[in-house]
């Protein structure tokens, strides 16, 4: 998870680190080097599956639609909650927590 991981941290981020990365949380508050682009770049680094985007309801609008191309993608201010599980065969499911 990388919510707040900073410049520093991405930094120190290997390629090898990365290549079973399924799921991310994305960065949030512009811990990543405080612009778009230097977040965009990091998510396309990791090439996540499910990305969890802990947010406001400011940020959920039409800035995140082309990177959400082939990837599940869950805002929390969207609909709250929402999970994703790895099975031991490498399988991956993800979505929504249901409230009842």
């Amino acid at each position: 998870m990388t919510g707040d991981i900073g410049a520093r941290g991405v930094a120190g981020i290997g390629d090898e680190d990365l290549e079973d990365v399924v799921a991310m949380e994305l960065p949030h508050h512009g811990s990543v080097s405080g612009s778009a682009s230097g977040l965009r770049a990091f998510v396309e680094r990791v090439n996540p599956r499910v990305v969890l985007q802990s947010t406001g309801p400011e940020r959920v609008d039409g800035r995140w639609d082309d990177w959400k191309i082939g990837r599940a993608w869950y805002a929390s201010a969207e609909r709250g909650g929402a999970w994703v599980e790895i099975g031991i065969d490498g399988g991956v499911r993800s979505g929504w927590v249901v409230r009842e």
